[in-house]
């Protein structure tokens, strides 16, 4: 039976590559996207820090009545918690992060208060001040610490939530690549397939093709006694035709017979170019009237088509019958004495081999 030309890349192998062309692109976009957020909360988590230390470093420097870098260290300490205080605001989304926003500003609310501490002690010293002093710079150190804490831990769960997602995404993305390369080694190799068993002329079966199909039915012929027969044929004068109109017209020619033929056979026949403008036909459970019959219908058909630059063609036909005490090649040689002698018989003519 004649094989399935292969279609062009198919609509399923282009939206595969699509998808995995996109599936890239989203992975990439997250790693850069998360990579950024991940950037900036470990800024937050370094900023909180410092915050922690200064305000420590500022209580300590205060009570010790060191006040000479005080107001530097307050102005950093101000920066540093609106740092924290924008950053928050404008990224806070999910439940977890209005949580982490409320821990900013307890920080922001405890570092007023102690900043008012400090000026207020630096001005007017105190038992009363010292004390509060010491209990706000505790609290500070704790609200600080409860920030740091919070910061690693939103940041850890955004790790999390990425690589679910990340390694989600990769392995689809692999399994996208190997589908993809899969259905290309199956296109490429089923596309070699292809073009070892057809003719690129004509579309039909080539020799290769017919050497093996017709040692199959040799072989089944003699396990299960089931007849075949074979039918050769070629186009009458087909050289003048190269010759008077070219070797496109003769191609088109080629090409056009061999649709014909191939409409006009039954499903379990096959056809072949076997060479030049000679053909096969194998005729399996077929016996020798059957060919002839079959055989003269072709002859038939031919004769009464029409072509754009050639008006008419015939063709010339030998058939056989197999014998199981042929070889594969006296079958062939007995079809192609029967062609021979339809030839010389005045050619557009069946003739069989006895």
């Amino acid at each position: 039976m004649q094989l399935a030309k292969l279609n062009r890349p198919s609509t399923i192998l282009i939206a595969l590559s699509g998808f995995v062309l996109v599936l890239g692109i989203s992975l990439a976009y997250i790693v850069l996207i998360t990579a950024n957020d991940l950037r900036q909360d470990a800024s937050i988590i370094n900023t909180a820090g410092l915050v922690r230390g200064g305000m420590q470093r500022l209580s300590k420097t205060t009570l010790s009545e060191r006040l000479e870098n005080n107001d530097e260290l307050i102005a950093e300490l101000d920066n540093l918690v609106l740092q924290i205080n924008i950053y928050v605001h404008q990224n806070a989304s999910s439940d977890e992060d209005r949580r982490f926003l409320r821990s900013v500003e307890e920080l922001s609310n405890q570092w007023n208060s102690l900043k008012l501490k400090v000026i207020e002690y630096s001005r007017q010293p105190s038992l009363e001040l010292r004390e509060q002093l010491f209990d706000d710079s505790e609290y500070s150190w704790e609200v600080a610490n409860n920030l740091v804490f919070m910061s690693q831990y939103v940041t850890e769960r955004k790790v999390a939530d990425f690589s679910k997602i990340f390694y989600l995404m990769l392995v689809s993305n692999v399994v996208s690549i190997v589908v993809l390369i899969l259905v290309l080694l199956l296109r490429v190799r089923n596309k070699l397939e292809y073009e070892s068993s057809h003719d690129m002329l004509t579309g039909l079966l080539n020799r290769r093709a017919y050497n093996m199909s017709i040692q199959s039915e040799v072989e089944r012929n003699l396990r299960y006694e089931l007849p075949v027969s074979l039918i050769l044929f070629d186009i009458d004068h087909f050289k003048k035709v190269n010759d008077n109109y070219g070797h496109k017209a003769g191609d088109a020619v080629l090409r056009q017979l061999s649709q014909r033929v191939l409409a006009s056979l039954r499903k379990i026949d096959s056809v072949y170019r076997i060479g030049g403008e000679e053909f096969a036909i194998i005729c399996p459970d077929t016996e020798l009237p059957g060919a002839q019959q079959l055989a003269d219908k072709l002859r038939q058909g031919v004769e009464s088509m029409r072509f754009e630059q050639i008006s008419q063609i015939t063709i010339s036909l030998g058939v056989a019958e197999y014998d199981a005490s042929w070889s594969v090649d006296m079958f062939y040689q007995n079809a192609d004495k029967a062609l021979y002698l339809a030839k010389n018989n005045g050619r557009n003519r069946v003739e069989v081999f006895q």
